[in-house]
C-alpha cells in the first residue's frame, strides 16, 4: 500500500536527496518526492516534456507515480563539482499488472543536484524511457 513515507530521510548529501527521491516515488509520497525539487527545479520527460515549479512537478510525479511498480536503481554514476552533483541512473522498474506476469522495464535518470537553502535539492532530472508512460 503506497503512503506518506516516515521518519523522513535527511537531505544533508546528495545521495540521501536521490534515495529519499525514489523512495518517496515508490511510496506513492507526492509531497516528499515534490519536497526534493529545489523551488525553481525542473523535470524533462522523455527528452521533450519540460516541467517547471513544484506544483507542475508534483502534478507529473503523481501521474508516474501511478505506474503499476517498484523503482529500483541498478546502477548509479556520479560526478561532483563543489555544490554540485551530476548523478546518472539507470532505474529497474518492475511492473506488474494483472492479467499478467511481471516484467521489467528500464528508465534512464540524469539528476543535477545542488545546495540550495542548505539542503541537498534537485535542480533538473531528466528521465527517458518509453516504458515510463507506457508509450509504443
Amino acid at each position: 500500500m503506497r503512503g506518506a513515507i516516515s521518519p523522513r530521510l535527511p537531505l544533508d548529501t546528495p545521495g540521501a536527496t536521490r534515495e529519499r527521491f525514489v523512495t518517496a516515488l515508490n511510496a506513492g509520497d507526492i509531497p516528499s518526492a515534490t519536497d526534493c525539487f529545489a523551488s525553481d527545479g525542473g523535470l524533462i520527460v522523455l527528452g521533450a516534456t519540460k516541467i517547471h515549479g513544484h506544483k507542475a512537478i508534483a502534478r507529473a510525479l503523481a501521474q508516474i507515480s501511478e505506474c503499476p511498480g517498484e523503482i529500483e536503481v541498478v546502477l548509479s554514476e556520479v560526478e561532483r563539482a563543489g555544490e554540485l552533483e551530476l548523478a546518472s541512473e539507470r532505474w529497474g522498474m518492475r511492473l506488474r499488472r494483472e492479467e499478467e506476469e511481471a516484467s521489467m522495464s528500464e528508465l534512464r535518470a540524469t539528476m543535477m543536484l545542488h545546495r540550495f537553502e542548505g539542503s541537498w535539492k534537485l535542480s533538473i532530472v531528466v528521465l527517458d524511457s518509453e516504458d515510463l508512460t507506457g508509450a509504443r
